[in-house]
């Protein structure tokens, strides 16, 4: 049985990342910032399917399915394309989450994605979605390697960063791109962002090689590879 969840947006920072020798010079910033220190924490590798209909009916109704495994959990992700709706982003977005086993099927647990999907939208739709679902294929495929750094001040502050190797492969329109990503999060208390706000900007200050983008993992596949 899937349930809804809460993502925010709050103490969360997303980069891309001009090279992957970046990332040491991320690290380096240890000698300019002496008061943080960066300790790895070891690596995950995150798979992402999107899949959809062979004429893109989920994505021109602004479903966003995705299939995901990362160590030995596995779910569905059913979410919506905000944009395509004319709302502002807000710092919170509410997406349904459907766990499985990594070798379980869309067609496995249609109901519970069919139900996830008229749950998550207020429209309407006027949509076969037991048909879509049963013949949607993988879309686009991202495999993600990500290396793991806990952010430690000596003021309390406690963050984390994700160095991620994102490798793209487009199976409608059979183009593949790599890009480098960064993601730094706040793992202290979020009853203030003070602390976090004060490291992105010495980050973003001492490290020109990374720049900050509000575009979701499935915007980003999609436009390097149309």
């Amino acid at each position: 049985m899937g349930k809804f969840q809460t993502i925010s947006s709050k103490g969360i920072k997303h980069y891309t990342v001009f090279e992957k020798k970046s990332f040491r010079n991320v690290l380096s910033l240890e000698r300019e910032l002496p008061m943080y220190n960066f300790i790895g924490e070891g690596r995950y590798v995150l798979s992402e399917t999107y899949l959809d209909s062979p004429n893109n009916l989920l994505a021109s109704a602004g479903i966003i399915l995705c299939k995901v495994v990362v160590g030995n959990k596995a779910y569905f992700r059913v979410e919506r394309e905000d944009y395509l709706f004319g709302k502002n982003l807000t710092d919170e977005k509410k997406v349904y989450v459907h766990p499985i086993k990594a070798s379980d099927t869309v067609e496995d647990h249609s109901f519970f994605i069919k139900d996830g999907i008229t749950s998550l939208f207020t429209t309407k739709f006027h949509i076969d979605f037991d048909n879509i679902l049963k013949n949607v294929v993988p879309k686009i495929e991202v495999t993600t390697k990500v290396d793991v750094f806990k952010i430690l001040s000596g003021t309390g502050f406690k963050g984390s960063m994700h160095f991620e190797e994102v490798k793209i492969k487009n199976n409608f329109t059979k183009r593949k791109a790599e890009i480098y990503m960064m993601t730094v999060e706040q793992t202290s208390s979020m009853l203030s962002t003070d602390e976090f706000d004060n490291f992105i900007q010495k980050l973003e200050k001492y490290c020109k090689e990374v720049t900050p983008t509000t575009d979701s993992s499935y915007q980003i596949a999609e436009r390097l590879t149309k």
